[in-house]
């Protein structure tokens, strides 16, 4: 029976997705022996690379093992310095993608456009705030 994620995915996503945590199982221990994600994408059979990352962005918790990446690839962590290193930069990402939310947000305000909650809406034209 498949499971929530090969249902959001499709039967051909999720039978890649099996592809990659078996080439991912036996193999690629270490930094040093990562797999590029054009190398995984072909190992794999997979249409096109943008799925590959898709399908490790989106499926990682379905991983039934750690997977992380780094200037080789992907690959399992062997020692605790990889995981480390891998966390630091995620969280070094994050920040930077939360501080160029931040400015968009502020410039935004300047820039005369309203916030309603979280989103915004356009500005007013000139003649809508005009008095009755």
């Amino acid at each position: 029976m498949p499971n929530s994620s090969d249902v959001i995915f499709g039967e051909r996503e999720a039978e890649w997705f099996r592809k990659i945590v078996e080439i991912l199982r036996h193999c690629h221990f270490g930094a040093a022996a990562g797999i590029t994600l054009d190398a995984l994408t072909e190992q794999a059979g997979v249409s096109c690379r943008r799925i590959t990352e898709r399908i490790m962005e989106e499926r990682l918790a379905d991983f039934p093992f750690a997977v992380v990446s780094g200037n080789t690839g992907y690959f399992r962590p062997t020692m605790a310095v990889e995981i480390n290193r891998y966390r630091k930069s995620l969280r070094s990402r994050a920040i930077k993608m939360f501080l160029r939310d931040r400015t968009v947000g502020r410039k935004s305000l300047m820039e005369g456009f309203i916030r309603q909650g979280r989103e915004f809406v356009d500005r007013p034209t000139q003649g809508s705030l005009a008095l009755s």
